[in-house]
């Protein structure tokens, strides 16, 4: 595969569904849910996120069903799909009426396919004078720096202050957000994390937020040069401990000039029909390694 094609690619998705995702800073998801005839409703819990980053406030909506979790953009649109019992992640395309599937298996395929053309890149450069491979590099890592500019830091320790918070009813322990650095410790920011048991469908959440889990660490463990996966852009999957989500985090002043946050800020149970959510008919289904 062209070099300048699977970049162009990667750019592409960050301007169409998996760029929107970023921008919000936030993935978005949607059940793949099978109707029961012995249940027409079913138990929801609806959380309502804002995220703020600079002037720009954004809301979206989280609908955790019984085997899904589903993301509503502020537009009141379906963004994607995810299916705990799949481990399938569908990002929606509503332009081109295309939904991506995501899963570990497809994360593997494009971390090993993005770190072996980042491997030819750097080989085609490294006769260079030094000046000039510095020069290459630099540049090459320049395509990249607005997608990355969104993706979050890499948040390495949680460390407790042992004093308590309540967002949307939902009881949390703030922390501190700590990164490891070479010249030592870095706060990034804090957050206050709750218990996925503390809301109805927990153990989906925690589902949801392994495998996304599980996404950065396969491209972290790949040798993927400047480029970040953006599915690190999900701030309430930040937490690496099991069944711990954030539910609000505050970014350090020291870090950035603008202001950078998430808060649920409401929560509730409603019923919804167990076929409300799912990927729209007439919508092309195509794996995330297969060409756009």
């Amino acid at each position: 595969m062209n070099l300048l094609f699977l970049f162009q690619g990667v750019l592409m998705r960050s301007s169409t569904g998996l760029g929107h995702w970023l921008k919000n800073s936030v993935i978005m998801v949607l059940p793949c849910l099978l109707a029961t005839p012995v249940m027409a409703e079913q138990p929801s819990t609806r959380l309502t996120i804002e995220q703020i980053y600079g002037q720009q406030r954004v809301r979206t909506v989280m609908v955790i069903g019984s085997a899904s979790v589903a993301f509503l953009s502020d537009s009141n649109k379906l963004s994607s799909l995810y299916n705990s019992e799949t481990g399938d992640l569908w990002l929606l395309d509503h332009e081109r009426q295309l939904a991506q599937q995501i899963n570990r298996k497809e994360v593997q395929i494009f971390a090993d396919r993005l770190a072996g053309e980042v491997a030819k890149f750097e080989a085609s450069i490294a006769s260079l004078p030094d000046d000039e491979r510095a020069l290459s590099m630099k540049r090459f890592e320049q395509l990249f720096e607005p997608a990355n500019q969104r993706a979050s830091r890499q948040v390495d320790e949680f460390l407790p202050q042992g004093r308590a918070g309540e967002f949307a009813g939902i009881p949390c322990q703030w922390h501190d957000m700590v990164e490891h650095q070479s010249t030592g410790d870095k706060l990034l920011g804090v957050a206050c994390l709750a218990e996925t048991q503390l809301v109805s469908q927990g153990q989906v959440l925690t589902s949801f937020f392994s495998d996304l889990v599980a996404f950065s660490d396969i491209v972290k463990n790949a040798d993927t040069g400047p480029i970040q996966f953006p599915v690190m852009g999900n701030l309430m999957a930040l937490p690496s401990g099991p069944e711990m989500m954030a539910i609000k985090i505050s970014n350090s002043p020291d870090l950035s000039n603008r202001k950078a946050e998430m808060e649920v800020i409401s929560a509730s149970t409603e019923l919804h029909s167990s076929d409300q959510y799912q990927i729209p008919a007439g919508y092309r289904q195509q794996r995330f390694s297969e060409p756009l």
